[in-house]
Order: structure tokens, then sequence, then C-alpha cells
């Protein structure tokens, strides 16, 4: 039978631990400090920890000023690549999330932790020696070494809230309508002038969050309680993953990871699961490469003028583009991490016509466009932030970015078909499209040009389908507009 630890007492190791019951894991917690059970800040669940369907809360998102105002009181200078991933909202949304004190307190109620003061990265190494798997849910005593510069903490000041519903309005103006309402709220708060970043009323607690550069005075604390948390910059890096302690160790979460751009992914990624697509507008699920950018073209001029490698001539024959250019498989694939991990999908060439296309699908049909890709993103993390920078940059008006190949007919097929479009260049999902009752319109290579059906339109330059286009959506839009 396999034995795992579990190293930590936080919201990872509940679920890590919760995880192993469900598959009869034998488990032990090993851990340096009592368990988490207070959560200071905008912190909830945003997966269900319980076999069955449990109660969820709505939390409403709001913001206020702008998003370099949020990021300036954090950090006092903004990288424009900053923006792509941050999470200040810039319309306002609800999302349905789980309370941490009904999971977490009883969870822990009745655990068994063997406690073990300073738990050193030796500390570590020898107890990885008795199980077959380790999961570290805090950081290796080296990374917090090597990452101490890309550290900083900022101050949370808690308050219970019936008790503050109760102080004077004049002396919390700002929470005292909301207090009464009792709903769950999380604000962004992107104004000059002061050094609050957030506020939040979350599960009985009301949050005011505030920048690395501001002490709490006593008299503003009063009777609430304050908690410094540690945070990153935007920019710091990913730990190694294999740099541990032993190698049957498992790093778990953000912190051990030391992976923010990770966390904030995720955050994006759920908020787009729950995000409500318009139901009276067109919608545009498009693919990137091979459909609004030349991916083969890019990467074969960037083998080219990297690595010197000069293949044969591309004739897109196959998708299999190792094949295209009589590359050894092993090559290819070295030569594919590379470009992907170093940022090149900033870089892809865009198709002459894909911006004048989107613009007029954007202005003229009122679409909402999804750009759905395959890119490995779980692979490497800057993959998403580099898509969003090449969308900015080549100022497509997409809506919204989606991750997943097979995901986009579900999602196509979910939506309906009298609305929904797609653009393709994947012959396989182009027929899957097209069986499932959505209209395509695919951008012409040599692998699809043989792919015909009476929802496929097969295009040289986009500008070809626009009066297809407006021949099919015009249904529906004189059914919208009637």
């Amino acid at each position: 039978f396999m034995k795992v630890a579990i190293l930590g007492a936080g919201p990872s190791a509940a679920y890590i631990a919760t995880a192993c019951e469900d598959f009869s894991v034998e488990y032990d917690i090993i851990s340096s400090r009592s368990p988490t059970l207070f959560f200071p800040g905008s912190f909830w669940l945003r997966q269900n920890p319980w076999t069955a369907l449990m109660p969820v809360t709505k939390v409403h998102i709001y913001s206020t000023g702008s998003a370099i105002g949020y990021l300036r009181k954090q950090w006092k200078m903004v990288d424009p690549a900053w923006l792509l991933h941050t999470s200040f909202p810039e319309i306002s949304r609800t999302e349905l999330v789980w309370n941490p004190y009904d999971f977490l307190i009883p969870f822990w109620k009745n655990k068994d932790i063997l406690l073990i003061k300073d738990l050193s990265d030796e500390d570590i190494k020898d107890i990885a020696e008795g199980y077959d798997a380790v999961f570290m849910t805090f950081a290796t005593q080296k990374s917090k070494k090597v990452m101490e510069p890309f550290v900083i903490k900022y101050p949370i000041i808690s308050y219970n809230a019936e008790e503050l519903a109760k102080v004077d309005n004049e002396t919390y103006p700002l929470t005292s309508t909301l207090l009464s309402s009792k709903i769950s709220y999380c604000i962004y708060d992107g104004d000059a002038g002061h050094h609050m970043t957030r506020v939040s009323q979350l599960f009985g607690y009301v949050h005011f969050e505030y920048s690395q550069y501001y002490i709490p005075t006593q008299e503003l604390i009063g009777n609430g309680k304050v908690t410094w948390v540690s945070d990153t910059y935007p920019a710091t890096p990913e730990w190694n993953p294999q740099d541990v302690p032993a190698d049957n160790i498992i790093l778990v979460g953000r912190h051990a990871q030391w992976n923010r751009q990770k966390s904030d992914i995720l955050d994006e990624l759920h908020r787009q699961e729950f995000e409500e697509i318009p139901t009276d507008r067109l919608i545009v699920i498009t693919d990137l490469d091979g459909t609004l950018g030349d991916w083969r073209k890019t990467f074969i001029e960037w083998v080219f003028r990297i690595h010197g490698i000069k293949p044969v001539k591309d004739k897109a024959m196959s998708m299999q583009i190792d094949s295209e250019l009589a590359m050894r498989y092993d090559e290819y694939y070295q030569l594919k991490e590379s470009f992907e991990s170093t940022g090149q999908y900033r870089h892809i060439l865009l198709y002459p016509d894909a911006h004048e296309f989107l613009h007029w699908l954007k202005d003229e049909l009122d679409a909402y466009i999804i750009a759905h890709t395959a890119r490995p993103w779980k692979q490497y993390y800057r993959i998403w932030g580099d898509t969003w920078e090449w969308i900015a940059k080549n100022s497509l008006p997409i809506d919204q970015l989606r991750i997943g190949s097979e995901s986009r007919i579900l999602l196509a097929s979910k939506l309906g078909g009298d609305n929904v479009l797609m653009l393709e260049d994947d012959p396989g999902l182009m027929l899957r499209a097209a069986h499932s009752g959505i209209k395509v319109v695919a951008r012409e290579h040599p692998y699809n040009n043989g792919v015909t059906h009476e929802y496929i339109r097969t295009v040289r330059d986009f500008s070809q389908a626009k009066e297809s286009i407006r021949n099919d959506f015009r249904t529906f839009h004189e059914e919208l507009n009637s």
C-alpha cells in the first residue's frame, strides 16, 4: 500500500488529505505549526472539497479606480506586462464559492498532526525516506533564501462583521451600507490618495487590505486584528520543481512553487468558467495558430534565425510540422519546447486579414469573440500572458481567452448553433464542429483542403466569408431586432 506524507496544515494540505481519503491512501500530516483556522483578506475556496454537493456562497466582486492605480499602490511601479495578469476586475462579476470555515475547521478538528518545530530541508529529507510520496505545501529553506528579494509583506485588518455593524456610520462610512445588507463582496481599490487596496465582507468578517508601504496605527486598528501577509512580486520566477530535498517530494501550491502567475491564471480560468456568455449576440469561437496567426512560418523563421537550422520547404500537407520539415522528432520537440518557454508566442506573425476581419465581426455584427487555443499553458505558465500580450499588441477585439482543444467543441455545442460561428483550421475540429451543427469558417491550408461539409466554408482570405456569414446569421439578427 502507498504511504504519503503531507507537509503543512493549510488549505492545500487539507485538499491533499481529502484526496488521500477518497482513494484510501494512508497518510501522515507533519507540520511546524498548528492548522490555519483564520483566513484574512479575500480568501475563499473555488473547488468543492466535499464528495457531496454543498451550499455555495455568492461573492460579488467590484472595483473602483483603475488597474494601473491598483498595481501602483502595491508596487509603486507598473510593468505593462503585469496588466495582462492582474486580478483587478474591469467589470463587476459574481462568483460561486465555498466557505473555508465550513470545511477546514471541522476537518482539522479530528486530525492527528505531528508538530515538528522549524522543519529544515535536512529534516524533510530524512522524513521523505519513510514515504512513497511527500506533498510539501510550504517553501523549502533553500528557496526562501534564494527568493527573499521577491518577498513582501502587507497588512490586513480584520473585524467581526456583527461588531463592526454596530459602529457609528460616520466612523466607517465605506462599509455601513454593505454591512447592513449582509452580502458577501470584495472591492478592489485602484483610486489614488490612500493605501487601501481591497475591502471585503466574507463569512462573518470584514477585511481591509493595505499596501506594503503602509503601517496601520492603533487608532485605525481599534478592536480589529492585524495580520501581516506574505506576497511576491508579479515578476517572481517559478522555483524549479526538481530542486527539492528528496526525489519523492512534490511541491504543491503557490507558496511552495513560488508561482504567483499560476495562481492568477487559475483565478482567470475559474472566472471564465462561471462568466456568462451573452445569448443575444453572435458568438465567435476562434482558434489562434493557423487561423489568426501564422505559427508555422514564425517557428520556421525562428529556428533558422536562432539556431541556424535551415529546414526543407514547408508544404503544409500535414499538421505534423516535424514530418513536413524532415526533422527528427526529438530534435523538433526540443526546439518547440525552447520556442514556447522563451516567450515566442508573443511574436507570432498575424495573417494580414485577421485584424480587419475580427473588427468587422465586432463592429458590424456585434460579435462576442472567444479565442480558444490548445497552447500548452500547463507546461509553461507564461504562455497565458504571452498570448494575451500578442492579442493586445495586435489590437484584436478578443473578449475571452480560453485554453483547450476538445473543449471548444463542447462550448460551441452548449451555446447552440443558431448564433455560434467557429474560425478553425484543424480538419478534425472542423468536422466535429460541423457534425455538431456549428457553422465553421476555415482558413485554407493544404492539410485541410479536402475537408467538406455543408456547414464548413473554406477560404483563402477571411473577407471572402463575409457575405456567407451575413446570410447565415441574418435570421438570428432579424429575430433579435424584431
